[in-house]
């Protein structure tokens, strides 16, 4: 890529971007068995093979490019089949999910990246594809040392629209507060994350370490390591 005097901003997928993850989706329906009153004591292999069939079309309708979706729909279609209620408020009930299913770790030279490109004056946020609500999401990765240089942290769960359709990009420009002509949009999955991206003028790269190839179109511009990023905005 060549230089880009003009970068202002710069917006970041989150999954195999910034951070490995590493889920455990039946530790979170677990966590939350355990949490229930569950007056028909249904056993838990119940519980979790209804959630494996209700999963399977969940990831169905987002290979269709289904816009909405959260961990609350979710659960909600899965324990109250068997009559499974909970005292606690949503927002904990999320964060006790998110806590059991995520394994997080900034991938190699993240931090090093966002605390260059901070000391450089860029405006950065994130954006994610999830069904856990963005509190949840940003008490998990304030523990990791990333939130701090970012201005938000945005998940699709909150705002019924999901990568790539146009309306979360605009949002997320807009909360970042820099023109999309001035603005970098990176993300590991071109078809979500690139030509989303494109589609409201931002320049879409493709974040590739592995050198993964794609199906047409290809990415025009596309990074292996943030080194590559940071001779970008020099």
């Amino acid at each position: 890529m060549t230089p880009y005097p003009r970068l202002q901003g710069i917006i970041f997928d989150l999954g195999d971007t910034l951070v490995s993850v590493e889920l455990r989706p039946t530790a979170g329906v677990e966590r939350l068995y355990e949490l229930g009153r569950n007056p028909r004591s249904v056993p838990l292999e119940a519980v979790l093979a209804e959630y494996n069939d209700i999963l399977a079309d969940v990831r169905k309708l987002w290979g269709a490019g289904w816009e909405t979706g959260n961990r609350y729909q979710l659960n909600r279609n899965m324990f109250e089949r068997f009559g499974i209620t909970f005292d606690l408020p949503e927002d904990i009930l999320d964060l006790e999910y998110c806590i059991a299913i995520h394994d997080l770790e900034p991938l190699p030279g993240v931090l090093e990246m966002l605390a260059e490109l901070s000391a450089r004056g860029i405006a950065m946020g994130i954006l994610s594809n999830s069904m856990i609500g963005g509190t949840s999401l940003r008490t998990v990765m304030g523990r990791i040392g990333i939130l701090k240089y970012v201005r938000f942290l945005m998940s699709s769960a909150d705002y019924g629209f999901a990568k790539p359709h146009p309306q979360i990009f605009r949002t997320a420009l807009a909360k970042l507060g820099t023109p999309a002509e001035n603005t970098f949009f990176i993300g590991d999955m071109p078809e979500f994350d690139v030509f989303g991206a494109e589609a409201v003028g931002m320049t879409g790269i493709w974040y590739n370490p592995a050198g993964k190839s794609c199906d047409p179109p290809v990415p025009t511009h596309i990074i292996t390591d943030w080194g590559e990023l940071l001779g970008i905005e020099r």
